[in-house]
């Protein structure tokens, strides 16, 4: 496998999964080694000659699941071990704890990892010279069940349908910008707060109060991340007055002008509404050497994704 990408292992305090942990790093891989004490991993980075973190992770605790955009390699090695006691005499709370490690921690930890496992070899497999047409097509008044809860009724207020499409290259078109740069964040343990569920045969999204927040602390993981190319103007995903109004001091002093009056004119359109975004923005400006557009779009997962536009 070419070691490119990041790795993450869990259990990684001791035994096989500090090994397999340093062998990555030595590899070449950017590894992730979790545990639920990081303080138990302080001398890890020390171990290898390649480049390794140590983070918290609890397996049996989605709240502690925060997997690098990029992941190519998941260790799930992290477990638990009980007293070998006849059936008849064992503790069914050490069966419950056990289960919860070693099989429901491996199974959720996978499932929050196959989106970015699947991503990165989508473009690992991209053939250079390849044209790629992009459609994005959101029909959100399918979702428009009313009830009196407010995050219902906010979603019935604030999203509508759209589309929008878009031509890849892997070289620049005639205006010599081209899109690079693309990073992805993932936090499984936020998925609660903005989701559909069915009720009554129908579909009735789940829209927490706390989503402006989180939307906000996603998008400044991902700002503090973008490199030190200079940005010239921030495009963000408009998805509604209260994100935009906590992403603002996010990306400060960068306006949000375009997002803001796609908001206006259109509503939160879900998926294309970024690109919505960028056609506004480019109206005004392009990017250039004075610096690039930064892109950043965010939805249910919870996901983040961000990338640049520039030449």
């Amino acid at each position: 496998m070419n070691p490119t990408g990041s790795a993450l292992v869990t259990g990684a305090s001791r035994g096989i999964g500090r090994a397999v942990a340093i062998e990555l790093a030595d590899r070449g891989f950017d590894t992730v080694a979790t545990m639920r004490d990081p303080s138990a991993g302080d001398d890890l980075p020390g171990a290898t000659s390649g480049r390794l973190e140590v983070a918290v992770l609890d397996v049996t605790d989605h709240g502690t699941y925060e997997l690098p955009g990029d992941l190519r390699v998941l260790v799930n090695n992290a477990g638990i071990d009980t007293d070998y006691l006849p059936v008849e005499h064992g503790d069914l709370e050490d069966w419950r704890k056990l289960f919860e490690t070693n099989v429901l921690g491996t199974v959720g930890l996978t499932m929050a990892a196959i989106p970015t496992l699947r991503a990165a070899g989508h473009l690992l497999a991209a053939r250079p010279g390849a044209t790629v047409g992009c459609v994005a097509v959101e029909v959100c008044s399918a979702a428009f069940y009313l009830d009196d809860d407010p995050g219902v009724i906010t979603s019935a207020c604030l999203f509508s349908d759209g589309a929008a499409a878009t031509v890849w290259r892997s070289a620049p078109g005639p205006l010599g910008i081209r899109a690079f740069d693309f990073e992805s964040l993932h936090l499984p343990g936020e998925r609660d707060k903005l989701r559909f569920e069915q009720l009554g045969g129908k579909l009735r999204n789940l829209l927490h109060r706390t989503v402006p927040e989180v939307a906000a602390g996603a998008v400044g993981r991902l700002w503090q991340g973008r490199g030190p190319r200079p940005v010239a103007r921030v495009v963000a995903h408009p998805g509604g007055r209260d994100v935009l109004e906590a992403i603002a001091p996010v990306v400060a002093p960068h306006s949000l002008e375009a997002s803001a009056r796609t908001l206006l004119n259109y509503g939160n359109m879900s998926s294309p509404s970024v690109l919505f975004a960028l056609e506004e923005a480019l109206k005004g400006s392009s990017p250039g050497p004075g610096g690039d557009f930064w892109l950043v779009s965010f939805g249910a997962g919870f996901s983040a994704h961000s990338c640049r536009i520039g030449p």
